[in-house]
């Protein structure tokens, strides 16, 4: 019988160490395997080992997310809403998700610019005037009849004009479904140290050739890019999500986020027990 070469090194490990070579095996094995599978230049053995990720670590169903507490409940709800794989990657089969999440809570969160205009006046009426008096003419000044912030009035009164976000829960094992076709592979920190340690070091080194090489061959199948700055590795697939904040009620969201260098907010709101997204827009670029 002829077994393919991570056949082979499955039965390998299974033989010495008696487990399989997914679930339970030690990282270095993981690391192994795909080094074997690069040497031997197989794309379909590469598509067997992201096969193997998925098959792993797989998304949550509905009902496992059904039953979890309400505000993690929601957080999945909020992300599926929110996250829809870039029209630019159809060539990739899978997709590399982030397996964290951090998740806050707001008195308020303001969907449009009314909304805005409106918190600042409450603010305003509700401290004493000499609070704005030195260089109020800079912090606030209207725009088509509403009131506006600009970033002096941020930076220096950041307690008053910012809504104050507690962090309120953390999902350390985020497994999202996603929209369309693609097949997720969510980035834990022991496929992260993998991935680096395949492609050479955390950083790519300029001009190295070999890591150029082997990131182009897992781009058979999933996107790596590299920081524009620092030349880290950008293994998550992104849009990155740094954050989810709702607000109490439980019917407003604000997700921060970043993709390809830059980064931005997308605000959402619950429309007959659904979210879906009000606005988006970029707020820094690398």
């Amino acid at each position: 019988m002829n077994l393919s070469l991570p056949q082979k090194i499955s039965i390998l490990f299974l033989c010495l160490f008696g487990y399989p070579l997914f679930g339970q095996t030690p990282q270095s094995a993981k690391i192994e395997v795909l080094e074997n599978v690069y040497k031997s230049h197989s794309i379909s053995e590469l598509n067997s080992f992201f096969s193997s990720w998925h098959k792993e670590i797989p998304p949550l169903s509905s009902h496992e997310i059904n039953e979890l507490p309400s505000l993690q409940k929601e957080a999945y709800n909020a992300f599926k809403a929110f996250y829809n794989s870039p029209a630019s990657d159809d060539r990739y089969k899978y997709i590399i998700l982030q397996n964290k999440l951090k998740i806050y809570q707001a008195n308020r969160i303001a969907l449009t610019q009314e909304d805005t205009s409106m918190m600042i006046q409450k603010v305003i009426s509700n401290h004493k005037i000499d609070t704005f008096q030195k260089g109020h003419s800079i912090l606030i000044h209207k725009k088509n009849g509403l009131l506006k912030l600009n970033l002096a009035g941020e930076d220096m009164y950041p307690n008053i004009f910012r809504a104050k976000d507690s962090l309120v829960d953390s999902l350390n094992n985020f497994r999202p479904e996603i929209n369309g076709k693609k097949t997720p592979l969510y980035l834990t920190a022991d496929h992260e140290k993998m991935l680096n340690t395949f492609l050479g070091n955390k950083y790519m080194a300029k001009n190295d050739r070999e890591s150029q090489k082997r990131m182009q061959f897992l781009e058979n199948f999933i996107k790596i890019s590299t920081g524009y700055w620092s030349q880290d590795w950008r293994l998550n697939s992104g849009p990155n999500i740094y954050s989810i904040c709702f607000d109490k009620s439980m019917t407003r969201a604000k997700i921060e986020f970043s993709y390809n260098g830059e980064g931005g907010e997308t605000v959402l709101k619950k429309k007959d027990g659904k979210w879906v997204v009000v606005s988006a827009k970029n707020t820094w670029v690398e």
